[in-house]
Order: C-alpha cells, then sequence, then structure tokens
C-alpha cells in the first residue's frame, strides 16, 4: 500500500503539483 502512495506523489511532484491529501494517493490526476 505504501508502494501506491509513494507512486501518487511521484506522478504528482512530476507534474508539479504539491500532495494534498494522502487519502487521494494521486488518484485524482
Amino acid at each position: 500500500v505504501d508502494d501506491l502512495k509513494r507512486l501518487g506523489q511521484s506522478i504528482r511532484s512530476k507534474l508539479g503539483v504539491p500532495p494534498r491529501s494522502s487519502s487521494n494517493g494521486g488518484q485524482a490526476i
């Protein structure tokens, strides 16, 4: 599960969008 959250943060980082809610886990793109 941690990997999923990490992936979401990585994608957001690349997009230049700071991770707001960990609940989304980078699902809202």
